[in-house]
C-alpha cells in the first residue's frame, strides 16, 4: 500500500512540473528588406496568429504579444529586389531570441501567404546568410547588436519569398504553484521514507 501511495505521489509531483502558462508580455522588434509578417503558431501551423506586418526596411517595428509555450515564431520575409535579409530581436520572460543562423530555420515559398498548408509543405533548412548587426547596406536597425541580418541563402539569390521559423519552440514559464506542488510532493516522500526507517 505504501509503495502504491509513494508511486502516486511521485507521479503527481513530477507531472505538475510539466504544467506551464501562456507567456505574456513578449516583445518583437524587427525589420526586413523589404517586407515581413510575424506569426506565432504550433509546428503544424494549425493555430497561427498574425502578430504584425511591416514594409519599410529602414524602420524597426515593435510588437507586444502573448505566445503559448511550445509554439514557434514564424516570419514571412518578402524582398522586392536584391539584396535580401531581415533582422530581429524577440524578448520574453523566458529569454531572448535573436536573428542568427543558430536560432532560425528557413524554407523558400512561392507565396507570401502563411497558412497550415504552407507550413506543412515547408522544407526547413539552415540559414545561409548570417551577417553582423551593422552590416551594409542596411546597418543596425533593431537596437541590439546580437541581432544579425539573415536570409535562407545568399542575399543576392533569386529567393525573394522565404518563411523563417525559430529552430526550437518557445520554452514554458513554470507556474509558481508547480514549484509548490513539487516541493510538497518531495516533503511527503521524505516523511514516508523517515517513517519507513523507524518501522
Amino acid at each position: 500500500m505504501k509503495i502504491k501511495l509513494l508511486s502516486a505521489l511521485v507521479a503527481v509531483a513530477l507531472s505538475g512540473a510539466a504544467f506551464a502558462r501562456p507567456i505574456d508580455n513578449a516583445t518583437a522588434v524587427l525589420t526586413a528588406d523589404n517586407e515581413f509578417w510575424l506569426f506565432t503558431g504550433n509546428a503544424a501551423g494549425s493555430n497561427l496568429q498574425m502578430i504584425g506586418h511591416g514594409a519599410d526596411w529602414g524602420t524597426a517595428y515593435t510588437f507586444n504579444f502573448n505566445v503559448t509555450a511550445g509554439d514557434y515564431l514564424y516570419v514571412m520575409a518578402y524582398d522586392w529586389g536584391q539584396p535580401h535579409a531581415w533582422q530581429g530581436v524577440f524578448t520574453a520572460p523566458v529569454g531572448t531570441i535573436y536573428t542568427n543562423a543558430n536560432s532560425w530555420v528557413a524554407s523558400t515559398t512561392s507565396s507570401v501567404d502563411v497558412n497550415p498548408t504552407v507550413i506543412a509543405s515547408a522544407q526547413w533548412g539552415a540559414v545561409g546568410t548570417d551577417l553582423s548587426y551593422d552590416s551594409g547596406p542596411w546597418g543596425g536597425r533593431v537596437g541590439n547588436a546580437n541581432a544579425h541580418w539573415i536570409w535562407n541563402s545568399d542575399m543576392y539569390s533569386s529567393d525573394t519569398r522565404v518563411l523563417f521559423r525559430t529552430a526550437n519552440p518557445v520554452a514554458a514559464v513554470p507556474e509558481p504553484e508547480t514549484y509548490a506542488m513539487f516541493l510538497a510532493g518531495l516533503g511527503v516522500l521524505g516523511t514516508l521514507r523517515r517513517r519507513r526507517q523507524f518501522n
